[in-house]
């Protein structure tokens, strides 16, 4: 049984079958198209990252990404459930920060 990422699946071959192709899964799994972990969030540094904790886009003062692209892996349910938590949390902070930019300046407004 080989396990990866935070994948808790196990593949369970059918009796008698000694070994699983690729083939043979390709026949029975079908792909949930949870598209993920083009715009990783992480530590600055860290390779392939471009958010930090609080979804802001690294080298930005007022890009945030929130959704599923922040996730670094396909998560082993629905991916609606994580990303709903995670827009709760990163509104609460994009909020918390009242209009202040990373450099300490107020954006104008349009009038």
């Amino acid at each position: 049984m080989a396990q990866g990422g935070n994948s808790t699946l196990t593949l369970i071959a059918p009796t008698g079958v000694a070994n699983v192709t690729g083939a043979d899964l390709i026949k029975e799994f079908k792909s949930g198209s949870h598209y993920v972990g083009t715009a990783k969030m992480g530590t600055k540094g860290d390779a392939g990252v471009v958010v930090d904790a609080d979804t802001k886009v690294y080298g930005t003062d007022n890009l945030f990404v929130v959704d599923a692209s922040f996730h670094p892996d396909l998560p082993t349910g629905n991916t609606q459930a994580i990303i709903m938590v995670a827009a709760e949390a990163a509104a609460a902070r994009i909020l918390a920060l009242g209009g202040i930019l990373a450099n300490g300046t107020t954006p104008a407004l349009p009038e």
